[in-house]
């Protein structure tokens, strides 16, 4: 798959949450739902940082993921995670236009609390399959979040692709 090709999953991917966040009320998206300790704008601030981190680490080739804002903002006003979804959108959109091949790059990220975070190489392509795959994992979360709350939602949310390929398949079989 080219880089074009999982810019655009990506895109797809954030527009998931996009989607969800208009159908939902400010006190949906603030709620802390027992056994969780995080609402819904924790889990969607912690993947756009990601995605903000990756992009920042492009032109170094350097991508610090343990230096993530905690923007409290995105996390309590549904209105602000939004337009960082957007922008991000936007911001992959562009980068679609101008990246037609791989890009190596360094990675940085805490395996555990008592040492320096290693930096590892990767490349554009592997941290974009990455932050596919870290999103739909929050998406699982967000998932069993909004079904604590009784809130409808797409059924395909928070399901890896992998499974809807299958799942899929398994319709299509005779």
């Amino acid at each position: 798959m080219s880089v074009h090709h999982l810019l655009q999953a990506n895109i797809e991917s954030l527009k998931q949450a996009e989607h969800l966040l208009i159908k939902i009320t400010d006190s949906q998206y603030r709620a802390v739902i027992h056994p969780f300790t995080a609402n819904i704008g924790k889990h969607l601030r912690h993947i756009t940082d990601h995605y903000r981190l990756l992009l920042e680490g492009l032109p170094g080739t350097l991508v610090e993921y343990d230096h993530r804002e905690r923007l409290a903002t995105e996390e309590n006003e549904r209105s602000a995670m939004i337009l960082r979804l957007r922008s991000l959108c936007n911001e992959l959109s562009r980068l679609t236009e101008t990246c037609s091949k791989d890009v190596p790059l360094s990675i940085s990220l805490a395996v555990n609390e008592l040492e320096e975070s290693p930096t590892v190489k990767s490349t554009l392509s592997r941290e974009l399959v990455f932050l596919q795959s870290h999103s739909v994992h929050h998406y699982a979360i967000i998932s069993a979040i909004l079904k604590l709350q009784g809130i409808q939602f797409d059924p395909d949310f928070g399901i890896a692709p992998s499974t809807l390929k299958y799942e899929h398949g398994k319709k299509c079989a005779p």
